[in-house]
């Protein structure tokens, strides 16, 4: 049987004792969290540093290059969801590709992660519409709908009943040995996932 529990919280700078508590109770095998970058690397930490043995943990943060530097060989094994990763090759229909938009990005000034992509592959849909519709609310919103089409962050296709994004597809990471690979899905994986990930034990982050 698989039974799941919703633990909700505001910050985990004052709730993070609560979570913790609710969590030890239950004694999850598979912990996932959606919340602030900052929130899910304290999460991270009390995880690791607990009695707690899940046997993978799913966090938004684990998708960023920064978490990482934030936790060190303690990342190893952490999945993450992510909208883009720099190596899927996927070939766009107008626009620069993978390599020419990563280059792009760094040489902004920031990291090749998905929301700096997201917010390029936006600009790139953006002007699209504008060349084929011009100027307008209405007539944006009609061309948005239309377009069925793939830059370097992948498909783009809306629904034009809901405004939902229903052609892109998100992928899996994991952190190994340092590097976030890509686990799925198997088309473009680099890897197969780590399942149970490593336990560790203490502050100092050594494998059992």
């Amino acid at each position: 049987m698989f039974v799941t529990d919703v633990v909700t919280y505001s910050s985990l700078g004052s709730d993070l004792s609560g979570v913790m508590a609710s969590l030890e109770r239950q004694s999850p095998d598979l912990v996932i969290s959606a919340g602030s970058f900052d929130d899910e690397v304290v999460l991270a930490r009390a995880l690791l540093e607990s009695g707690l043995r899940p046997k993978t943990v799913g966090l938004a943060a684990a998708a960023m290059q920064e978490f990482s530097h934030a936790l060190g060989t303690r990342a190893e094994g952490f999945l993450g969801p992510s909208q883009w990763e720099p190596r899927l090759a996927y070939v766009p229909d107008f626009g620069p590709g993978p390599d020419e938009a990563t280059e792009g990005i760094r040489a902004q000034g920031a990291p090749p992660d998905y929301p700096a992509a997201q917010a390029y592959a936006a600009c790139l849909i953006a002007q699209r519409c504008l060349q084929e519709a011009g100027a307008g609310d209405e007539a944006l919103w009609r061309a948005a709908c239309a377009l069925d089409c793939g830059t370097f962050f992948g498909r783009f296709h809306i629904d034009p009943a809901t405004g939902l994004q229903v052609g892109h597809e998100m992928v899996l990471v994991q952190w190994r040995r340092g590097r976030k690979l890509v686990v799925w899905p198997p088309p473009v994986s680099k890897a197969r996932p780590l399942y149970p990930r490593p336990q560790w034990t203490g502050a100092s982050g050594s494998a059992n």
